[in-house]
């Protein structure tokens, strides 16, 4: 199941994947160490629920608003 498409927000996809890569990059400290282990963790999953809420939310709520 693709949860965009049963929240009926296919754009929420992008602004998703976006995220996923904001989160990539805000975990390089330039220590090959430190770089190694912050990227398994954001690689690792369960960051994603509360942002792609607030995408949602926020999404839907414009489609309310907008003519």
């Amino acid at each position: 199941m693709n949860p965009y498409q049963h929240l009926q927000l296919p754009a929420v996809e992008s602004d998703v994947a976006r995220l996923e890569d904001l989160l990539a990059a805000s975990v390089v400290f330039g220590d090959e160490y430190l770089d190694q282990v912050t990227t398994h963790l954001i690689r690792a999953g369960g960051k994603r629920l509360r942002p792609l809420l607030a995408i949602a939310s926020a999404a839907k709520l414009f489609q309310r608003v907008a003519p």
